[in-house]
């Protein structure tokens, strides 16, 4: 958002309006954060236009009423705004708007379940580093590079322009490019494939998906789809098959795979239907409490 953006003329017409709507409110909540935090020296985040201190203060009432939090957000809309995602995402397997085609094929899954492009550009890679040598202490130096030492025993020298992965012997073997809002590629320097993982959210869902291509940026195959709201997230995998993983209230957590034995699925799936019970009647056990406390007897008609 330009500071400059809210004017005058701005600030009376939305100070005489009952609510803001949700991206006004956001581009107040965010000018109000970037004023509190910029010095008070600085004339570039101030305004002195009549209203600014008032508006503001309508749209803190307004987001404390609705309990909504300026909280850094995955995805933006076109004019950078932040979504918040405050919905939660309905999950309705029966609707013709999830189109999902779990086929898996010899080039991954199906285009309505990975969305990602056929052709991409790969990103050049910049001159690699030097491969530290086995004197090379892991840690920050001093130009802001960090050196660490993988799991494999590998090493890994990252800074702006990206990391780099060598073997023991100083070979590159990988190059992975920054992150730019949720995109990255991964170059594997001897498989001769780019990898592109890419991540967002949308009203409220995070959504990752994986593919595998070839140098010249054609695509190879569709590797991977996941998406998640809340205490749900749901998965196709090109090896895996498909997955579902859910938080239960109760504080355990059920793993589904379309891979698992069947006994191993009937197992999982009595033990989800009776935490589902016990979640129900601990529910009604603490409400049943509360009213007993208000006086009220539980599933007793009340008496006008």
């Amino acid at each position: 958002m330009k500071i400059f953006e809210i004017t005058s003329i701005d600030n009376n017409k939305l100070l005489g309006e009952k609510d803001l709507d949700p991206v006004t409110l956001q581009r107040v909540l965010k000018f109000a954060a970037d004023r509190d935090r910029s010095d008070a020296t600085s004339k570039d985040l101030r305004i002195s236009y009549p209203g600014t201190d008032e508006l503001i203060a309508k749209a803190r009432a307004q987001a404390k009423r609705d309990r909504v939090t300026n909280v850094p957000a995955h995805a933006h809309d076109k004019d950078g705004v932040h979504k918040q995602g405050f919905k939660p995402i309905k999950w309705d397997w029966d609707s013709e708007d999830i189109p999902i085609d779990m086929d898996i094929d010899e080039k991954g899954l199906d285009k309505k379940a990975n969305t990602l492009p056929d052709k991409i550009k790969v990103i050049d890679m910049p001159t690699p580093p030097q491969a530290p040598t086995p004197d090379t202490p892991d840690g920050k130096q001093e130009n802001g590079i960090r050196i660490a030492t993988t799991k494999k025993g590998n090493r890994s020298v990252s800074g702006g322009a990206g990391t780099y992965i060598f073997t023991p012997k100083g070979k590159l073997m990988l190059y992975m490019t920054p992150s730019m809002s949720g995109y990255k590629q991964t170059h594997n320097l001897d498989k001769k494939t780019v990898t592109v993982n890419f991540s967002t959210s949308i009203d409220g869902a995070n959504i990752k998906q994986k593919a595998t291509y070839d140098m010249s940026g054609k695509i190879l195959s569709r590797d991977s789809s996941n998406v998640g709201s809340g205490a749900m997230s749901v998965g196709v995998d090109k090896d895996k098959g498909a997955s579902m993983n859910y938080g239960s209230l109760s504080g355990k957590n059920f793993k589904f795979s379309s891979q698992d034995p069947q006994d191993v699925k009937d197992k999982k799936l009595a033990a989800f239907k009776q935490d589902g019970k016990d979640v129900r009647a601990a529910f009604r056990q603490s409400a049943n409490k509360s009213l007993k406390k208000l006086g009220i007897e539980p599933n007793k008609p009340i008496e006008r």
